[in-house]
């Protein structure tokens, strides 16, 4: 549905405008090397609006330092959880509403699998779709992390490039170690979901040397889902940034959409994991999604945890 220049979503039972996603400003920064298996990317999210809308894909884990603005966030279930100054994100299975009383000025760090259980040492799946206060979680050295980063933004001691590097460089610090086995079989997960855009659960029991529980168990230990859902979010995910790649051919777009018994099924699954129809990520590339799940994602941030296979 539409309203004017607003695009429009049905979420929770009700109507929500979207602010146009030339408003909103997301930029990311590089990860040094050596921590690209805990932290993906860390990027600033940026809108000048005094009230601001909008929805996010299922995604990894993120920890956030809010600079300026009060926000909520709206899981698929319909509930409805406050954003704190500091705060920890778990891995989403489904779109998220984002709700802020702007200015919005966010720096933000996105945890890879392993980061997600190095730094918080929770079971994924047990806090999938909710969102904490991170020194709750973490221990106050967290809240005071984002006491001197709102100062120093304040005074303008330090950009945004500069923050997100001071981000990653406390979190590296406080990387537990992980189960070499574990991060093993984490990888397998990846290059299972990175061969095939629809990817059999038989080639993953094949290839973990873990027995199907043993597989399902970690797999949603830390990764936040079971294989099977997992693979359904990121072919959801996928299809989608490939469906906004500007000059698609139609025999791709085909080949697309034959991933799904139907086209029911293909719009239910793309909105529901990216908070858009087919249609819509088509007709209008220029949004805030492109920029959330672009191909960029699935091929320069490291590690790649489903990668467009052939990249």
């Amino acid at each position: 549905m539409y309203r004017g220049d607003r695009e429009t979503i049905i979420g929770g039972g009700e109507e929500s405008a979207l602010t146009p996603a030339s408003l909103i400003r997301l930029t990311h920064f590089p990860v040094p090397p050596t921590l690209q298996p805990f932290f993906t990317t860390s990027f600033m999210l940026e809108c000048d609006e005094r009230d601001i809308s909008d929805t996010l894909p299922a995604a990894v884990g993120y920890l956030a330092i809010v600079l300026e603005g009060k926000g909520s966030l709206r899981f698929a279930s319909g509930r409805t959880d406050a954003a704190h100054p500091e705060t920890l994100l778990a891995p989403t299975n489904a779109a998220v509403g984002l709700e802020v009383a702007g200015p919005l000025r966010m720096v933000a760090v996105a945890l890879a699998p392993l980061g997600w259980i190095a730094l918080t040492g929770r079971d994924a799946a047990q806090w999938a779709d909710r969102v904490d206060d991170a020194g709750a979680v973490l221990g106050e050295a967290i809240n005071r992390l984002g006491d001197e980063l709102r100062a120093a933004w304040r005074a303008g001691r330090m950009a945004a490039p500069d923050l997100a590097a001071a981000m990653v460089a406390d979190l590296a610090t406080r990387l537990a170690p992980i189960d070499p086995a574990h991060a093993r079989l984490a990888r397998t997960i990846s290059d299972w979901l990175s061969a095939s855009l629809d990817p059999a659960l038989a080639d993953l029991h094949a290839a973990a040397g873990y027995s199907p529980r043993q597989i399902q168990r970690l797999t949603m230990r830390y990764f936040g889902c079971s294989p099977k859902l997992l693979m359904r979010k990121y072919r959801a995910l996928r299809v989608a940034a490939l469906l906004q790649a500007p000059g698609l051919p139609e025999a791709k777009i085909a080949e697309l959409f034959n991933l799904f018994y139907d086209q029911s099924h293909l719009i239910r699954e793309i909105r529901h994991f990216t908070g858009r129809t087919p249609q819509r990520l088509m007709v209008d590339r220029d949004n805030v999604l492109s920029k959330a799940n672009s191909l960029e994602n699935y091929t320069r941030f490291k590690p790649n945890i489903a990668r467009i296979p052939g990249d």
